[in-house]
């Protein structure tokens, strides 16, 4: 999995309040009652219960059920669902694993921090209307003790995530000048020109506003009078700046070849006769690396904390104990009774245990 899905999947598992979502039920998964174990999986003797899996699965369940229309009760949405349940459970693990370590290196998050966060909640979810954030907790069977235990794992997982970036992530001067110099060709900046025009439809209308620029004619007023072309007109006849490609040949050519300040004689193109006044330009431009370091380290630091991430789940994952409930794979959406007895005749077949992280 990678950073960026872990980093949905964690957000994921306070979304549904975060963004106030409110009106529907939550979709019900079904578990097998024989299971005497009250548990999906331990990490570290810790375990993840079946009733605080469930609640994940539900909350981001509802997220595709309401935001992307998924429908889980067929049979493309089975598939889905039994896709996305494996990677919240792996999800649910890396989770608990990360807040074991992030308890042993001493990241907490003090109580006034977490109601600071439910105020802004409230505030910018809500309206700051409490009767309404109530409502929301309710529909989505979650008190605030279990929202501000959402909170607090979130904001733990989120300083874990930054103090391992922090050591263990770095971008040296060498590694931003690799990154330039291999891409100067697409930073560089194609050259621009600026211009206004007035837009006529006879060459003698043309002459005759060339004739009125000549005795001191105002271009801008002008095009706003005479100017065909309704979306420059009201600006004057300004078009901005526009690069080579953007405009019909004819047009182009003119515009590129005249001096700053300089009119054209009138221009034919498929459009009409175009008086054009050349406002500015800015050659072809290639920024220095001062200008653009930002960027690339952004970049180069999202690709590295990518890549380290991906390895470093996957070697705490390897390192730490975690044992499945052998019950584990009776835990599915709702099936028609032969797919419900399939299931069972499958599993009595093997003895339904998975194993690793």
């Amino acid at each position: 999995m990678t950073n960026n899905k872990s980093a949905f999947f964690r957000e994921a598992f306070i979304g549904i309040i975060l963004t106030g979502i409110a009106g529907f039920t939550a979709y019900q998964l079904a578990y097998s009652s024989l299971s005497k174990q009250n548990f999906i999986v331990k990490i570290n003797d810790q375990p993840i219960t079946i009733n605080e899996f469930k609640a994940n699965i539900n909350r981001i369940s509802e997220q595709y059920e309401v935001k992307m229309g998924t429908d889980f009760r067929t049979e493309n949405g089975r598939r889905i669902f039994n896709d996305l349940r494996e990677q919240i459970l792996r999800e649910s693990i890396l989770n608990k694993l990360m807040l074991q370590l992030a308890e042993k290196q001493g990241i907490k998050v003090i109580d006034p921090e977490i109601y600071h966060e439910i105020n802004q909640i409230k505030k910018k979810s809500f309206g700051g209307k409490e009767s309404l954030y109530r409502k929301t907790l309710a529909q989505n069977a979650l008190t605030e003790e279990g929202l501000k235990k959402l909170l607090r794992e979130s904001m733990i997982l989120k300083r874990f995530d930054q103090k391992i970036a922090e050591e263990n992530i770095k971008i040296s001067e060498e590694d931003l000048l690799a990154v330039y110099e291999s891409r100067k060709d697409q930073l560089k900046i194609p050259e621009t020109v600026k211009a206004t025009h007035i837009l006529v439809d006879k060459p003698e209308d043309a002459e005759k506003v060339l004739a009125e620029l000549k005795a001191g004619g105002d271009f801008a007023e002008l095009a706003n009078r005479y100017s065909t072309d309704p979306g420059s007109r009201e600006r004057g006849g300004d078009l901005g700046y526009f690069g080579r490609g953007q405009m019909v040949k004819e047009f182009e050519d003119a515009a590129f070849n005249l001096k700053v300040g300089e009119i054209s004689k009138p221009i034919k193109t498929n459009f009409g006769y175009h008086l054009i006044k050349k406002l500015d330009y800015k050659p072809d431009y290639t920024p220095p690396l001062a200008e653009v370091k930002k960027s690339i380290e952004d970049e180069l630091r999202s690709t590295k904390r990518n890549e380290f991430f991906n390895n470093w789940y996957e070697k705490i994952l390897s390192e730490a104990n975690i044992t499945y409930n052998p019950d584990f794979a009776e835990f599915k959406v709702p099936l028609s009774q032969e797919e419900r007895r399939e299931l069972n005749e499958n599993h009595s077949e093997g003895d339904g245990h998975n194993h690793g992280g």
